[in-house]
């Protein structure tokens, strides 16, 4: 699911137009009084709009705490701006490069002081490709890492490829942010664009990011200005909802009317005028399209969403539903976790919600094999406040391994590193939770705190070193782990360190398959992350001899995920051999496509980590190569 800019008909209607014109004439008339008519200055049509597109107000001015509310933390939300130091900054922070005034194609967020990719990243690139691969970005990934690497190829300030035509690269970058679910930075790089270049899809893209975040009063100021500047049933829509929202039923009913005359095919948009007009019909039964639009009508109603909206839903989505805070909750904590997964929400903002939500006696009273076991959004909320309950470091540490556990079940054990990862960060490293240092490891590093996981490290060497086996074996099982984490340049490791891993790894596997209750082999899980975990040293730079390839050739001699095309994995190596900056960070994407990091192959993802390191990008490699061994279970 992708936001859609289809909504473009209705253009050679002139007396439609004329009837709408008149229509929202009379509304302003019916709201404001003929004395307010007549005075100076502008007349709002949606009263209680505040702020523009152009200078939108902070997210917490409109979203208000109740119950089960989840205040957006816009200086949370992943990738938002991070503002370069003032030499370097144009008008609200937009980043200032040479070529800024002739092309808003230039125009980013992110410099290289601040985590951007290089001005000339486009170098050597020409405008065809480059519009190829940004329509053909895959965003929809549940993968913090990639969506990580996409934003910061999208928000880098650059110059962009020679040319110029329809659609521009500016309104194929703020596309992509706005199907992540990047609401703020779509906002932030849309402000820095002025005159010619903030056209109709800059204007849409913005009006839908409000729409996502439920900062309504000023999406329906935008829509406003968008629907006196621009024809088309997109403007149109959003005014009947607007008029809707605002008391205003009969126009809005009128204006829903002529849409349908049209014949506007949107069954979702069209449902939901029905439901704000006051109307109670069945039950909505699916999406075709959904939109920004069409999730805020639904979540303004309180009705239900269609039963298998949140599968394949994409990360603007998920975060729209979490917003909404007349949505079932175990709704909302399903689509939060997703959300968390595919960069469109924080942490924090999952654990607001998770501790603003109340449970019953019954429910804090169930045993934690039956939390694990259930692997339910709500469940893992619970779970969540329950370690909240803990205060005995020991009893806290246990709580938030059964929480990995419930996590390896669901196939969520990324979420989970980022949102327990404050938690254990607050434990000190200390003999008697040696047995939570393998955990204590993976979230820690899983949330990108190395520093903080090397304390456990240290713990476990300083305990192995005076003769602690247990230490050592909990080191064991980190090995690679912490072999990916640091830079390159370790020395090789010795056969007794692999077989020592290899140990302790195959016995997480069958740990790990009971979990699942999957019935594949042990032995032969385990073999398989042999090779993606040796792949991946091997991809972030470590040497891997002959020798070391051939303790697994006697495995399958086919990866059992589908390898990516020749047409990107040669595009690919041709681009990191040129040095050709975005079309390789693009294409180690697009060798991934949008499986989940665990399922994607072992030669696609290590591909993907050795053309990041390549092409000078090795926080984002490691990264990446890191994610690939966690999600996988190594």
């Amino acid at each position: 699911m992708t936001v859609s800019s289809a909504d473009t008909g209705m253009t050679g209607r002139p007396a439609r137009r004329a009837l709408t014109a008149i229509l929202f004439a009379a509304a302003v008339m019916s709201a404001t009084g003929g004395a307010q008519a007549q005075s100076s200055g502008p007349i709002q049509l949606f009263p209680g709009a505040v702020g523009s597109s152009a200078d939108p107000a902070p997210v917490t001015k409109e979203v208000q705490a109740g119950p089960g509310a989840v205040t957006p933390a816009v200086s949370t939300q992943p990738f938002t701006v991070t503002s370069p130091p003032p030499a370097a900054t144009g008008r609200d922070g937009i980043v200032v490069t040479d070529v800024v005034a002739l092309s808003p194609d230039a125009v980013g967020t992110l410099s290289t002081k601040t985590g951007g990719l290089q001005q000339d990243m486009w170098t050597g690139t020409s405008r065809t490709a480059a519009v190829r691969l940004l329509s053909a970005l895959p965003v929809t990934a549940l993968s913090p890492a990639r969506q990580e690497i996409a934003a910061r190829l999208l928000l880098s300030a650059a110059q962009p490829p020679a040319g110029a035509g329809q659609p521009t690269l500016l309104e194929l970058r703020l596309s992509a942010l706005l199907t992540m679910g990047q609401t703020e930075a779509v906002r932030t790089l849309a402000k820095g664009i002025t005159g010619p270049g903030r056209t109709e899809a800059v204007e849409r893209a913005v009006v839908d990011s409000l729409l996502i975040d439920g900062r309504l009063d000023e999406a329906c100021k935008a829509v406003e200005g968008g629907l006196a500047a621009y024809p088309g049933s997109y403007w149109q829509k959003a005014s009947a909802f607007c008029l809707y929202r605002s008391g205003r039923t009969e126009q809005a009913n009128i204006q829903v009317t002529l849409l349908r005359e049209d014949k506007v095919d949107d069954p979702a948009f069209l449902w939901a005028a029905e439901q704000m007009s006051g109307l109670k019909g069945p039950a909505l039964s699916g999406f075709q399209k959904p939109s920004p639009l069409t999730v805020a009508m639904i979540r303004e109603t309180g009705r239900p969403y269609p039963n298998g909206t949140l599968t394949d839903a994409a990360p603007w989505m998920t975060r729209a539903i979490v917003l909404g805070t007349k949505t079932d909750p175990s709704v909302r904590f399903s689509a939060g976790q997703m959300a968390v997964a595919g960069g469109s929400l924080s942490a924090a903002e999952l654990v607001a919600l998770y501790t603003s939500t109340g449970f019953n006696d019954a429910d804090y009273a169930r045993p934690v094999t039956d939390l694990v076991n259930d692997g339910s959004g709500k469940a893992a909320a619970v779970m969540y406040q329950m370690v909240q309950r803990q205060t005995a470091p020991a009893q806290k540490a246990e709580w938030i391994a059964r929480a990995m556990d419930q996590a390896v079940r669901t196939g969520q054990e990324l979420v989970v590193a980022q949102v327990y990862a404050p938690l254990v960060r607050d434990l000190q490293p200390e003999p008697s939770l040696t047995g939570f240092l393998p955990v204590a490891v993976r979230i820690l590093l899983g949330a990108g705190l190395t520093e903080d996981a090397q304390r456990w490290v240290r713990l476990g060497q300083d305990l192995a070193g005076r003769g602690d086996a247990s230490a050592a074996a909990q080191l064991d099982s980190v090995w690679l782990l912490r072999r990916l984490a640091v830079p390159s340049g370790l020395s090789h490791w010795s056969p007794q360190e692999y077989e020592n891993w290899r140990a302790a790894m195959t016995r997480s596997v069958e740990t790990r398959l009971m979990l699942k209750g999957s019935k594949v082999p042990t032995t032969q899980m385990a073999d398989r992350l042999q090779a993606r975990g040796i792949a991946l040293l091997q991809a972030t730079g470590e040497a891997v001899s002959a020798d070391d390839w051939a303790l697994l050739w006697g495995g399958p001699a086919v990866d059992e995920a589908k390898a990516p095309s020749a047409a990107r994995s040669s595009a690919l190596s041709a681009a990191v051999l040129n040095k050709r900056l975005a079309e390789g960070v693009a294409l180690s994407l697009l060798v991934q496509d949008t499986a989940p990091t665990a399922q994607v192959s072992d030669v696609a993802v290590a591909q993907a980590v050795e053309s990041l390191r390549r092409l000078g990008q090795d926080p984002l490699s490691r990264r990446l190569a890191i994610e690939a061994a966690l999600s996988a279970g190594l």
